[in-house]
């Protein structure tokens, strides 16, 4: 829309919980309507352009593909405009949760409450590191396509460095 009204970080932070578990919390103002952001994070167009694809079936025990891995996860909280989360569980009690709410600010926009929800089975430390700052970059991607692409479709493309930019 040619806006420059993107959103602003709130602030992220952690949570550590039982068994290697953690929550990584996101709040922050993304510069759409509730409507406009759900949409956004749940169809396969729209995460193209800004993650990668990502698909839901829309409704409570829906399948969701490409976020997952494997045999994907499953929508456990679906209402449109309002609230999304997914669920996929794995060996050895690993899981991972996401959790979307939205709630419109009276300035038209949005507020996201996210929240990730894992388990880290080893190297603890940097997989949380890793995990707050994938959550501020997915996030902030979000917003700055909701302020800048709302609505267009994109392609995700996905390159890897060399071995040694892994260090």
């Amino acid at each position: 829309n040619g806006s420059a009204n993107t959103q602003s970080t709130l602030h992220t932070t952690a949570e550590t919980l039982e068994n290697n578990a953690v929550a990584v919390h996101y709040e922050g103002t993304l510069p759409a309507t509730p409507l406009d952001a759900f949409t956004a994070f749940t169809t396969r167009d729209a995460t193209s352009a800004w993650i990668w694809p990502i698909a839901y079936e829309p409704c409570v025990g829906g399948r969701e593909g490409g976020l997952s891995g494997g045999e994907g996860g499953a929508v456990t909280v679906w209402e449109p405009g309002r609230a999304l989360s997914t669920r996929v569980e794995g060996d050895n009690d690993w899981y991972n949760q996401l959790d979307y709410v939205l709630t419109p600010t009276a300035d038209g926009q949005t507020h996201l409450s996210y929240t990730h929800s894992t388990v880290f089975p080893e190297d603890f430390d940097t997989q949380l590191e890793a995990c707050t700052l994938h959550t501020d970059l997915y996030n902030h991607s979000l917003g700055e396509y909701l302020a800048h692409f709302n609505g267009r479709a994109g392609t995700a493309t996905i390159l890897d460095g060399p071995d040694t930019s892994a260090t």
